[in-house]
């Protein structure tokens, strides 16, 4: 699994070596210093998110928690630092590019014993079949909540960078909650597939619910709060000139809050090997939010607004109809531990849970299915 990551995060090296240019003339005005910050920066959050997997997976909250305090003062403190020291953004930067590498680098992973029967050979198709999906689910969500600021300098003209300015200002204040929440939500995976993993469906149905309960609090909070002090926050953090209407602050909530559920209901359906349907949830709402760019006649703050909204919102539909079809569709819901990250396409069929369905629904419930070997079978 490590040489696969590597492998991933080599192939984004190279393409992003390849549009370098295109992002150093159109997103960081000739800045190459920005250029290649970024590049560090995705492959530092790279090696980082890889070992809070692996924290994760091992149950190590403690140093997941040390691990994440430590990235978040390392952040702060580099870019004070340097931004005392006159580095201006380009301090900022390093300060992103520093911080994920320092934090994995101070919070090592413990050798764990092996319990239990000795685990499945590693099969590559397997994890291809599990692990592609989920990347195609992260790059949706990532364009969805970052993709904003780079629409707009593309499509803005003259006024490019100061709209996309603009709208990231406003993005950062609508995403604070996010920012401390989506941590937490996706840390929920192993113990949503350990719960899958023993077939307590009341359990995982009861966790989930009040899970999304938490979760439509918090956005509830999050658009009241911003409809009613959005405009005299953005004043406060960013200055007079940053002004933006009331309507398309609480519009940007919206995003925040639906990207938080979208999250939520990504773990469900990873934890019971669907992430193939959770990546065609967010590819819909990718295309709904492009066609939303194009075919929306307003002003480019409020139809970029609108249409990231929209495609977050269709993709919540979309995850949401997923979720509930498990308890409805012929995948049983009883998810054993060796199949626990296989998708659904390779898993042996649950055949007596099938036959109960059917027969159930005809009326004759009386009926069991024969089994080899039994008398029966053999009659």
């Amino acid at each position: 699994m490590r040489r696969l990551s590597l492998f991933l995060l080599a192939g984004f090296v190279v393409v992003a070596l390849l549009v370098s240019p295109l992002l150093t003339a159109r997103l960081f005005r000739d800045n190459g210093w920005l250029t290649a910050a970024l590049v560090l920066a995705v492959a530092g959050y790279a090696i980082n998110y890889f070992r809070r997997g692996l924290l994760t997976g091992h149950r190590q909250f403690a140093r997941l928690s040390v691990l994440l305090v430590t990235e978040s003062l390392a952040r702060l403190g580099v870019a004070a630092i340097l931004i005392a020291l006159g580095a201006d953004v380009v301090g900022a930067a390093m300060a992103i590019v520093v911080a994920p590498i320092l934090g994995a680098a101070l919070v090592q992973v413990p050798p764990v014993p092996v319990v239990g029967r000795k685990s499945s050979t590693f099969d590559l198709g397997q994890t291809l079949g599990f692990a592609l999906p989920v990347l195609v689910c992260m790059a949706g969500a990532q364009a969805m909540a970052n993709g904003g600021p780079i629409v707009i300098g593309g499509l803005g003209g003259s006024r490019a960078h100061a709209q996309a300015g603009l709208f990231l200002n406003a993005l950062t204040l609508t995403r604070m909650p996010q920012f401390v929440l989506s941590p937490a939500v996706n840390n929920l995976l192993p113990h949503l597939s350990r719960i899958a993993a023993v077939g307590d469906q009341r359990a995982f149905d009861r966790f989930t619910r009040r899970a999304l309960g938490l979760i439509g609090l918090a956005g509830v909070g999050l658009v009241a709060g911003t409809w009613l002090l959005g405009e005299f926050a953005m004043r406060l953090a960013f200055g007079e000139d940053a002004r933006m209407g009331r309507g398309l602050l609480a519009v940007l909530a919206v995003l925040a809050a639906v990207y938080l559920l979208n999250e939520l209901l990504n773990q469900v359906l990873f934890a019971r090997g669907l992430a193939p349907l959770a990546a065609t949830a967010w590819m819909l709402g990718l295309l709904a939010t492009g066609a939303g760019i194009a075919v929306l006649r307003l002003d480019l703050l409020a139809r970029v607004t609108y249409s990231l909204t929209l495609g977050s919102i269709v993709t919540a539909v979309f995850l949401a109809g997923g979720t509930c079809s498990l308890r409805n569709g012929f995948l049983s819901p009883e998810v054993p531990s060796e199949q626990l990250m296989v998708p659904a396409r390779h898993r042996r069929p649950n055949t007596h849970l099938l036959w109960s369905r059917l027969v159930g629904r005809a009326g004759l419930s009386d009926i069991r299915p024969c089994r080899r070997g039994t008398e029966e079978g053999r009659a």
